[in-house]
């Protein structure tokens, strides 16, 4: 009792009391209700509350004192006058400790109702504790020390931290919600198993200074600088983020007209060529060839299972167009939804709503079963056999994986210096290679139960993946290695090793370690330790069961927190617990005194949503606790909401560099790329082709959008206007028109012209297809008509404003009189199969009206001449003058719409005719 009395506030005559406390500090009064006394004067007066010599540098009016006088009622009340004035004390130390630190940056944050607030006005979004707190009393009979004598090092409000007791009943310690403790003071220090604990802002200067380690070489050392160009406000600088090899590129290619009428294949193609790379003509081509080695696999598989022969059934012979015209109706497939749930010979059913005129034009479904069933990525004579050394499971399907990384790797000037790595799952039922364990249960997959995976390792900010490692049971054992996630993460960095500045490898594309960031399954100090001594970077979220070694588990926010806890959620912003550990590396090799011979681990810990620990190493610099503003909503419809959200430097850096992965796993879902099969590879190589779709479009994104691109390929400000990327599912769209109607007689990709197909015409051909160049995107739709896009496309290169723009059609009968028989093949002009018929007047090998297709298509006769000789309508193109729809032209028509005689490089465009 006398304790409490002691430190209750003054309450009778606290007027009096306060002004004869001024007068003895040598205070002059004057006028109460004027004149403001500065709260430093109360520091001599310990049984004051706190909030009275709190922010001694505002002044403090004596109106305020009579104001609490008369709030404060009898002098029997004292106890819920204490409680108040505390609990708005509290509410008033966190607004000003948190707005200094309030950031307006922006980062990936789901919005919930549960962390919305509304309006800002009084805690700008931090959660307070309610205004009727009371703090409870102190037991001190069981031994609970007063609040203020507390070891209380972050500062946490006494509405956070709380006492706990044992099941006797007596105190044990005060803990945060998440049964965090502050590690003793012992000398001055917070250390534990070499862990240096500090509970409010750390610097790595201050550290070095300060630490006795470094205490005789603290003079002649440089400190060190991780994630160089990076700060706590743009943790993902330009000068850390990867760029192509534009000059390469244009090698390979790619100009500013190709990159301009938008052409999805040939971005597909860098990572997965069409032709050899020896035989594209291209010198030093760096690309690993993809089609044309699975075509010599499929084709002598095929023979090993007797098909073709003299015994075997009729095998006709796999070549390249055929393998892209397969690839090509999956992701025609996926793209029209993949509806057919594996089903997907429903697209060759005419009679089906699942049809698809490209589909069944590209492959007959025969053709296509049987391309499926000898369909090989590896060959099976020369692939390395369990118990040999070498020996890799995944070797049916790890050819496509590995042209993906190599060609990515290739068509990179310099790559990221941060990385994101984390699995990427596939689905598959059935049985994998016996005591692989590459098909296992998959937990926490939305959509998979069971399947494959394989770990990932992309760059941060795109879509790029540089390495892979297939996830199994018979990986290389390396000693003490038992966890998988950090043998992993080992693994996948030494397969990027070559590759960096003294690596070993002509292609050097990190000039120094770079910074990576994994998930809790990868975490740990072993593999810690490890990239430290390798000099890299990386940080991960923490698994509880995997926090630094020999320190207690209390020292860290570990335990769980129950939803909707309010005590929980105000101590969210509380200053998050930072232990530091530098280390010298084992093996020493240069000056002593270079900060390259030591390495930094430091692990976050904080209370977020539960508890939340990141771990990282030689990455942070700093560590300070600030507030991030997030917003939802209109203020023009009342549904604006503002809210604040707990950060620190860790979490950012965590934020800013994790979940690459997961963007190519939601491109790779969109995809929808997958068949009914037995054969499970055939589920991780439809995987695989998705990713090559998902990352084709992202290197067609940074060659129109990214500054630098579009400087090397000159593009004008309204060019940059005009001409934005495809959606994805555009891209996919024309992609799929591309795969599916491919054919190297156009001769528009690179090796083209060296296919036999193009080889075995006659030069007059060969340099006519040439001079086509026909761009499936542009190309006629196969009735005949011509799509909207094409229709708006005309009409501005012919700047027209009417709706209609037919020439003379008069011009055509010549041609169609012209058509001749003919007993010698020549190669049909549109379609480039073999033709008996040809026009006498273009000399040039066309199908006649007998060779028309199921769906009822024109022939090509007709499409050459019709594309070629008067523009075509918006709708059917009338042929006679006695059609419905026919009206004569009139003389302007003739005029202004006359076409000339020569086919534009797009295609079917018709242009004005010179005069």
């Amino acid at each position: 009792m006398d304790n409490q009395q002691q430190h209750a506030p003054p309450s009778a005559g606290s007027l009096d009391t306060f002004v004869s406390a001024i007068q003895d500090a040598g205070g002059d009064t004057g006028t109460p209700n004027s004149i403001p006394i500065p709260r430093n004067l109360f520091n001599r007066f310990p049984q004051l509350p706190r909030y009275l010599t709190a922010n001694a540098s505002i002044p403090l009016s004596l109106d305020h004192v009579a104001a609490e006088e008369e709030d404060a009622g009898a002098e029997d009340d004292d106890d819920s006058v204490e409680s108040a004035d505390e609990a708005n004390e509290l509410t008033e130390s966190m607004i000003e400790a948190n707005l200094e630190r309030l950031e307006d940056l922006d980062d990936c944050v789901e919005f919930s109702e549960a962390n919305a607030i509304k309006d800002l006005k009084d805690m700008a979004s931090v959660p307070q504790p309610p205004s009727e707190y009371v703090p409870p009393a102190v037991k001190t009979e069981k031994g609970e020390p007063k609040f203020e004598e507390l070891d209380n090092p972050g500062d946490w409000s006494r509405y956070c931290f709380n006492p706990s007791f044992n099941k006797s009943g007596s105190y044990i310690s005060h803990s945060l919600p998440t049964g965090a403790v502050p590690v003793p003071l012992d000398n001055g220090v917070r250390q534990c198993a070499g862990w240096t604990f500090l509970y409010k802002d750390w610097k790595m200067q201050d550290h070095w200074k300060s630490d006795g380690l470094f205490a005789p070489i603290v003079g002649t050392i440089e400190f060190p600088t991780y994630r160089c160009m990076a700060t706590q406000h743009n943790m993902s600088p330009e000068e850390r983020k990867s760029r192509l090899n534009y000059k390469l590129l244009k090698t390979l290619g790619l100009s500013k007209k190709r990159l301009l009428v938008n052409d999805p294949l040939f971005f597909y193609q860098l990572l997965l060529p069409l032709c050899r790379s020896d035989r594209s003509d291209i010198p030093n081509d760096p690309r690993k060839s993809y089609y044309s080695e699975v075509m010599r696999w499929t084709q002598s598989y095929a023979h090993d299972i007797g098909l073709g022969g003299s015994y075997g059934h009729r095998f006709k012979e796999v070549m390249i167009p055929e393998l892209v015209h397969f690839d090509g109706i999956l992701i025609r497939d996926g793209l029209l939804g993949g509806s057919t749930d594996g089903a997907i010979y429903r697209r060759w059913q005419t009679k089906s709503p699942a049809f698809d005129p490209d589909t069944s034009s590209s492959l007959t479904h025969t053709r296509f079963l049987q391309l499926k069933r000898t369909l090989k990525l590896n060959d099976n004579k020369t692939a390395k056999k369990k118990g040999e050394e070498g020996y890799e499971p995944a070797y049916k399907y790890d050819f496509i994986f590995d042209v993906v990384c190599h060609n990515v790797r290739a068509i990179t000037e310099t790559a990221s210096l941060d990385l994101c790595g984390d699995e990427s799952s596939w689905a598959h039922q059935g049985w994998g290679e016996p005591g692989a364990g590459i098909i296992a249960r998959i937990m926490n997959k939305p959509g998979i139960t069971k399947g494959g995976q394989t770990v990932l390792l992309v760059d941060a900010y795109r879509c790029r993946p540089y390495s892979y490692l297939h996830r199994h049971k018979l990986h290389r054992k390396i000693n003490d290695w038992n966890a998988a996630g950090p043998k992993e993460v080992r693994l996948i960095m030494e397969k990027i090793a070559p590759f960096i500045a003294g690596g070993g490898s002509e292609r050097v594309l990190w000039k120094s370690k770079p910074h990576s960031t994994w998930d809790n399954h990868f975490s740990g100090c072993q593999i810690l330790n490890w990239l430290g001594e390798e000099g890299y970077a990386a940080t991960m979220t923490c698994r509880r069961n995997r926090l630094p070694k020999n320190v207690p588990p209390k020292y860290f926010h570990t335990e769980k927190t129950a939803n909707g806890d309010k005590v929980a959620r105000v101590a969210r912003f509380q200053n998050p617990i930072s232990a530091v550990k530098i280390q010298k590396k084992a093996s020493v090799t240069g000056d002593p005194t270079s900060p390259d011979d030591f390495f930094t681990r430091v692990h976050v810990s904080m209370q977020s949503t539960s508890s939340t620990n990141f771990t990282t190493v030689n990455a942070l610099n700093e560590v300070s606790n600030f507030i991030r503003i997030k917003n939802r909503g209109r203020t023009s419809t009342g549904s604006k909401r503002v809210w604040g959200i707990e950060m620190n430097d860790a979490r950012a850096l965590y934020l800013s560099t994790y979940g690459a992965v997961d963007t190519l796993d939601s491109m790779i879902r969109r995809c929808n790329i997958g068949y009914r099969c037995f054969k499970y590879w055939h589920a991780a190589k439809n995987h695989a082709l998705a990713l090559a779709v998902a990352v084709a479009y992202d290197i067609y994104k940074e060659c129109l959008t990214e500054t630098a691109a579009q400087e090397y390929w000159q593009l004008t400000d309204l060019e940059r206007k005009r001409h934005k990327p495809l959606s994805f599912f555009d891209f996919r769209d024309k992609l799929s028109q591309q795969t599916c109607r491919y054919s190297p007689v156009n001769q528009y990709y690179p090796g083209d012209k060296n296919f036999r197909v193009v080889t075995a015409m006659s030069k007059e051909s060969r340099d006519q297809a040439k001079r086509k160049k026909e761009h499936i995107t542009t190309k006629a739709k196969s009735n005949g008509l011509i799509s909207e896009e094409q229709y708006n496309d005309i009409k501005k290169k012919m700047k027209l404003n009417d709706t209609r723009f037919c020439g003379d059609l008069t011009k055509i009968k010549k041609h169609l009189a012209a058509k001749e028989s003919i007993t010698h093949k020549l190669h049909c002009a549109v379609c480039g199969k073999p033709a008996y018929s040809r026009c006498t007047i273009c000399n040039v090998g066309l199908h006649g009206e007998g060779t028309r297709s199921k769906d009822g298509n024109r022939s090509c006769y007709m499409d050459f001449h019709c594309n070629t000789y008067f523009n075509l309508c918006k709708f059917d193109t009338p042929t006679a003058k006695g059609s419905a729809s026919w009206t004569p032209p009139t003389p302007n028509d003739v005029a202004e719409n006359r076409l000339a005689l020569k086919r534009l490089e797009a295609g079917c465009m018709p242009t004005r005719k010179r005069r």
